[in-house]
């Protein structure tokens, strides 16, 4: 239960560096496990043992920045030599970017709501930041340009390049399904553009080529916490899809059920947040 004991051999800190040159079916893999670990959070599983375990995302909220301005993979310490490719500054970038702003819009609008306790869901940030000084504008826009940049990539073969679209697309899909007193107004005309994203991303999952080691659980040893690191919850990638799916289908059911609540009762916009019991539980 010591935080601070290694095995023979092992060091406390990780080798892995923010400035590796990634190739893209790397990149989307990384891309894919931050999926898994945002929907086994919205299980209730703290972020220490999920998102916070990514060194992309260690680094954009552990780095010093002027306030309002959004953080980037570079390191003004470092020489161009150690500059992060293009590629992973320009979308892995807009990626962890987007996945940080669905955290904190997520967190605020849970903890802005008048309950005794919330037993179903970890709100627990350690002490980080999750840029809630960034616009989530600002954030939509980053997303943009990364799609934009991905559709004059004239390298990137087809299938990739037609991969990161999609994961981009879902995650501005997010943020504007997760704003706070906009859920109502935002619901899409054509649901099932969101879940054919779904479709798509297990589709061109296979794509993707693993880098465990962009993950550790040895980065939780930097959080605000009283417990000792704690294994990774991780799921299967067919599994968060799933999950993922079956929110927007909750949140249409309650988007509708929602506006004809505050059409009728002339109330206002309800703050909505669909999440579901953990993997395999009996739900309700």
């Amino acid at each position: 239960m010591d935080s601070g004991m290694l095995a023979l051999g092992e060091t406390l800190d990780d080798t892995f560096t923010i400035s590796r040159s990634l190739l893209p079916v790397e990149v989307l893999a990384i891309m894919d496990q931050l999926l898994c670990y945002e929907m086994s959070w919205h299980q209730g599983y703290p972020l220490a043992q999920n998102i916070f375990t990514s060194h992309h995302i260690d680094h954009l909220l552990s780095q010093s920045r002027p306030p309002q301005t959004i953080p980037t993979f570079r390191d003004s310490a470092s020489g161009p030599d150690n500059e992060p490719d293009v590629f992973v500054e320009g979308v892995l970038r807009a990626y962890c970017i987007g996945v940080i702003k669905c955290c904190d819009i997520v967190v605020e609008t849970i903890v802005g709501q008048q309950y005794y306790e919330e037993e179903d869901f970890n709100t627990n940030t350690f002490n980080r930041k999750l840029l809630v000084d960034i616009d989530d504008d600002a954030c939509i826009k980053l997303l943009d340009q990364a799609i934009e940049y991905l559709q004059s990539e004239t390298t990137l073969d087809r299938d990739v390049q037609a991969a990161f679209i999609t994961r981009l697309q879902m995650r501005k899909s997010l943020i504007l399904t997760f704003l706070p007193n906009q859920s109502i107004l935002y619901a899409p005309k054509d649901w099932s553009r969101l879940t054919q994203q779904v479709t798509d991303l297990l589709s061109t999952h296979p794509l993707a080529t693993p880098i465990p080691e962009a993950f550790s659980a040895k980065l939780q040893r930097r959080l605000a916490s009283t417990q000792p690191p704690r294994p990774i919850i991780d799921v299967r990638f067919e599994e968060a899809c799933q999950q993922l799916k079956a929110l927007y289908v909750d949140l249409e059911e309650v988007l509708r059920l929602g506006k004809i609540w505050t059409d009728d009762a002339n109330f206002p916009l309800a703050n909505l947040m669909v999440r579901r019991l953990p993997f395999g539980s009996h739900q309700d």
